[in-house]
């Protein structure tokens, strides 16, 4: 089981562009705005560094690679290669060095059908675990199910949608309930990262549309319970944005008693 609000696990994407075979119908190939820079920092004028990622994207407009610096530290990269057979394949490769697949310390599959991921794996080099995976949506395109195998377990997480706005995502042990209120800001592009459901893989893949279609409105909150661990915590964030697209958002965590306020703030390219 992922530890609750592992969300940097998400990983990255690398710094040489992949090779991408046919044009493929997916969400992401018709965007006229791509996100170009994801910051994050404990003070709003960012001078504490948490981590920012910056995107680079193949002619498609799709993600190619992002790099990942944490603070002052070394980048760790993140390449997304695309390919076209008998099925659409994305392949995610997590890396101390783009230039050498021999630094990759995670690689994921995923396996695509209109953009979509509906099946794949993962093979962690350092735990020397392998994970399958299964995605299942409904009839109006959002993620209603998700199965995580591996030899010796099986975690099937629910997803419930109303309104077209994701209210629940759970399993027999944990939950993350979204609220939303009247009047909240629609969809903006992409979601403050602690927002996707953790224990998809590679979560932040969701904001560009490999897992179904998005919700409706930006979340203003959500608590998250882990009965396993007797853990709860509760994120509320506030949003400003611009011609529609996300610019900066405040999160500020409460679990056991204690208190955390980061900042996060996103620059957008257009594309032709």
């Amino acid at each position: 089981m992922r530890t609750l609000f592992k969300v940097l696990a998400f990983g990255c994407i690398a710094a040489t562009l992949f090779t991408a075979c046919k044009k493929q119908e997916d969400p992401v190939v018709s965007r006229k705005v791509i996100l170009q820079k994801y910051i994050v920092g404990n003070t709003q004028n960012f001078s504490a560094l948490n981590y920012k990622m910056d995107f680079l994207y193949n002619y498609q407009n799709r993600p190619a690679l992002i790099t990942i610096t944490p603070g002052s530290e070394d980048p760790s990269y993140c390449k997304i290669d695309y390919s076209s057979g008998n099925s659409d394949r994305m392949e995610i490769s997590l890396m101390t060095d783009p230039e050498k697949p021999s630094t990759t310390t995670v690689a994921y599959y995923f396996n695509l059908l209109s953009g979509r991921a509906i099946s794949g794996g993962c093979d962690d080099r350092g735990s020397l675990l392998n994970y399958t995976y299964l995605f299942e949506y409904d009839s109006k395109g959002h993620l209603c199910k998700f199965t995580e195998k591996r030899d010796d377990f099986e975690d099937t997480y629910y997803f419930k949608w109303k309104n077209g706005e994701l209210v629940k995502a759970y399993s027999a042990d944990e939950s993350v309930v979204y609220e939303y209120t009247p009047g909240d800001v629609a969809y903006a592009g992409v979601l403050p990262e602690s927002a996707y459901p953790y224990f998809l893989p590679q979560p932040m893949m969701a904001s560009f549309g490999y897992y179904g279609k998005a919700p409706k409105h930006m979340p203003r909150k959500l608590v998250y319970t882990d009965n396993k661990n007797a853990f709860k915590g509760v994120c509320e964030y506030s949003y400003s944005t611009n011609g529609g697209l996300l610019t900066t958002y405040t999160e500020k965590l409460t679990s056991n008693d204690k208190e955390q306020t980061t900042y996060g703030k996103m620059e957008w390219l257009w594309v032709e």
